[in-house]
């Protein structure tokens, strides 16, 4: 029961490690099933396609939170249009990092990347995942998985799963996590940037997600005692809450967006992007063109 309060108050105030002031205006990128509590606006590209999450973990939102749709190579912001980016477990999925990258240090002023590190990737050996990563003499080095190591994992199923390992990893992040934290520029080195098979191949798994949109599970007291306490927190640290034009760019050509009922407009790259469920897809498509 107390390790239990202690994950979920890490969980809540965790953040408070890095170096996020009152009043920052803070985006989460990549967010999937584990957004950053502290994050007033949350980014991840798909909905409900869970394959390369956790198991079965699906997309959250906080109540405080908005979400958009986009592509973590062409973020639809302005440029600092944040104070503070986390960005946990998604730099290993990214096909191109020197693009990711310097998009990260044009939208935002400061930040925070945390990935598997190189020995925890090797023992797991998950098959979407297209780098390697270490940190040396605080800089990023990514090296591409090749297709002969991309599907390797040095650890029987049976023994990750089993709660004496989960405790020794909890226990070991500086092993097994790189955390890396960055203002105004992003050091970085990439090893082999030309793909080299493996990836071409991975099939996405057919997945039964629920419905965007439906509550999640537990009993009624719970789920308003986490609304109440994040409420609470956001009057204490949060930043005010921004209109969506404020911030938001065309992802194409990073022109200024117009919103027309259902949908934002981009009149100067001529593209429409639709608005599903209060949620703004701001992904490129090509029967999105005026």
């Amino acid at each position: 029961m107390i390790r239990r309060l202690l994950l979920y108050w890490d969980l809540l105030l965790g953040w408070r490690r890095l170096n996020i002031r009152s009043g920052d205006f803070i985006l989460d990128m990549g967010s999937g099933d584990n957004p950053c509590v502290r994050a007033d606006i949350v980014c991840d590209k798909y909905l409900r396609d869970n394959a390369e999450r956790a198991g079965e973990m699906k997309l959250q939102v906080y109540p405080h939170q908005k979400l958009i749709m986009a592509d973590a190579e062409k973020l639809p912001f302005k440029d600092k249009a944040f104070d503070y980016v986390v960005c946990r477990h998604l730099l290993e999925h990214i096909n191109n990092p020197e693009i990711f990258f310097k998009d990260l240090m044009r939208v935002a002023m400061a930040g925070y990347i945390e990935s598997p590190s190189e020995l925890m990737e090797r023992l797991y050996g998950w098959p979407f995942h297209v780098w390697f990563i270490k940190l040396e003499n605080k800089k990023l080095i990514l090296a591409r998985k090749s297709s002969s190591n991309n599907h390797s994992s040095e650890l029987p199923d049976a023994l990750k799963k089993t709660p004496d390992f989960e405790r020794l990893v909890r226990k070991n992040q500086d092993i097994f996590l790189i955390k890396y934290e960055w203002k105004d520029r992003i050091d970085y080195e990439i090893i082999s940037c030309q793909p080299q098979g493996g990836m071409e191949d991975f099939k996405r798994a057919k997945l039964t997600p629920r419905p965007f949109g439906q509550k999640e599970a537990g009993p009624v007291w719970k789920r308003w005692l986490k609304y109440w306490i994040l409420k609470t927190l956001r009057l204490l640290w949060f930043s005010p809450p921004r209109e969506l034009l404020d911030f938001l760019a065309c992802p194409e050509c990073k022109g200024s967006l117009q919103k027309e009922k259902d949908r934002f407009v981009c009149y100067k790259c001529r593209r429409y992007y639709p608005i599903v469920d209060e949620v703004p897809f701001l992904i490129k498509e090509e029967s999105n063109e005026l």
